[in-house]
């Protein structure tokens, strides 16, 4: 299953996401903002990223820039 990337700033929203995609048989490491996204990125493979774009800080949409 692929390893998933979660970048979503709201906590209820992230959980219910990561346990979703886990139930699903999916790894799933969840970020609260983009900035760990991009750290992570660095650090750590993943085959998809799950990006909210509405984040406080670095946007999606700059993250995607970057």
């Amino acid at each position: 299953m692929p390893r998933v990337l979660l970048i979503e700033d709201h906590q209820t929203v992230r959980d219910g996401l990561q346990l979703a995609l886990t139930r699903q048989g999916h790894t799933v490491d969840a970020v609260a903002t983009g900035e760990q996204g991009l750290a992570h990125l660095h650090e750590d493979a993943c085959d998809v990223v799950l990006l909210d774009l509405m984040l406080p800080g670095m946007d999606g949409f700059e993250v995607c820039q970057r």
